[in-house]
């Protein structure tokens, strides 16, 4: 019986890789799994090669694993990058048409007896009268055919979350991903020995990323304003609160520099308004003089800190625990701060909170250390 069961979509930017790794999230959550998922991107703007990885058990899990039984390539370059992280008795699914296998990795697939699977989503999709990108659900079920799991589920969750967007074909959603799950050639004993959720006690937790979790934290603490500069992996804390402040009634303000955002925290702590901003390394940096203003001056003041990898401004992409001096030494002189480090979603929700009470408390600078694995992965969160 295995433990946990991987799953890793590999394909450009652009191609609807995060899509289906949440849909795949959501709808085993449903069926009682404990999910963690990781992503990964191009540090540019536009374009440029992209993964999302779940990997899914009866019990909780924190991080992925570093190879993956099921790999689906949406485009060349993900064979090229991730076949040999399949594990053996591992399925590829793939939709490009003029799939080439270099003789190293035809000898790992017969050696690791690895099975690939084609699909024409191209034909499959127009045959259900139904665009292009809808070819990723007919690969969706699939991948849920293989995992031997219960269609419906699936389809729920894909038509719930189009059903909230305009000018979506909901029944061409549904037939792509029936057809996927009947093709002939898809069986449902390709894996053997699949986890089993019996218990279903992670049916009812938040499919939620890190950053979602510090954002819902903050509302739950009473904050009313929220001020940032966008810097990744900082920056969906700003797309969610903006996303959401008609509801919650929050303030959310762009600034123009991380100096301004800081500053603006300042004054609505000032003004005793629960307010905080949250950057990454290179605007950090820009904010340890507000930060030794805030010291001085004794208003509270929270920041959170999503720490890139590498040295000057650093691997927006990639994880990285390399701000820590940065952070407990930030400023001028000596004065008293707090320094707390997160571990997980939870740890997001929980110690947001933390940070507005202890700095309103004793009237100082609090941080909160965060980096991409923990800012960007997503977690069930109970």
């Amino acid at each position: 019986m295995k433990e946990r069961v991987s799953i890793k979509f590999g394909g450009q930017s652009g191609q609807g890789i995060n899509s289906l790794g949440k849909f795949v999230s959501k709808a085993l959550k449903e069926l009682g799994y404990h999910t963690f998922a990781y992503r990964e991107y191009p540090s540019i703007i536009r374009g440029g090669f992209a993964s999302y990885q779940i990997d899914f058990s009866p019990s909780e899990i924190l991080s992925p694993t570093r190879k993956s039984n099921i790999l689906v390539c949406i485009a060349q370059d993900a064979l090229e990058n991730y076949l040999f992280t399949v594990y053996k008795n591992g399925v590829i699914f793939h939709s490009v048409k003029d799939f080439k296998l270099e003789p190293k990795a035809k000898q790992y697939i017969e050696k690791n007896k690895i099975k690939i699977v084609y699909i024409d989503t191209l034909t499959i999709s127009e045959q259900q009268k139904a665009p292009k990108i809808m070819g990723n659900m007919v690969i969706l079920g699939s991948i849920w055919k293989v995992l031997g799991l219960d269609i419906k589920v699936l389809v729920k969750v894909v038509i719930d979350y189009f059903a909230q967007k305009q000018g979506v074909d909901l029944q061409a959603e549904e037939r792509c991903l029936i057809s996927g799950y009947n093709l002939d050639e898809i069986k449902d004993d390709v894996l053997k020995g699949l986890p089993k959720a019996k218990d279903k006690k992670w049916k009812d937790s938040l499919v939620i990323t890190g950053n979602q979790a510090i954002a819902l934290g903050a509302i739950s603490a009473g904050c009313r304003a929220y001020y940032a500069y966008p810097m990744t992996p900082a920056t969906s804390i700003l797309e969610m609160l903006g996303n959401t402040y008609e509801k919650t009634g929050i303030l959310v303000k762009q600034a123009e520099s991380e100096i301004t955002a800081v500053q603006m925290v300042m004054g609505s702590m000032y003004m005793g308004t629960r307010a905080f901003t949250a950057t990454s390394g290179g605007g950090f940096d820009l904010m340890t003089e507000s930060i030794s203003c805030s010291a001085m001056t004794e208003i509270p003041l929270v920041i959170v800190l999503g720490q890139r990898a590498g040295s000057g401004t650093g691997v927006p992409t990639w994880s990285g625990s390399s701000d820590l001096n940065a952070a407990v030494y930030s400023g001028h002189g000596e004065f008293p701060r707090c320094v707390i480090s997160l571990s997980d979603a939870l740890d997001s929700y929980t110690l947001i909170q933390d940070a507005f009470n202890i700095s309103e408390t004793y009237q100082i600078p609090v941080i909160l250390l965060t980096e991409k694995h923990i800012a960007e992965s997503i977690f069930n969160l109970k």
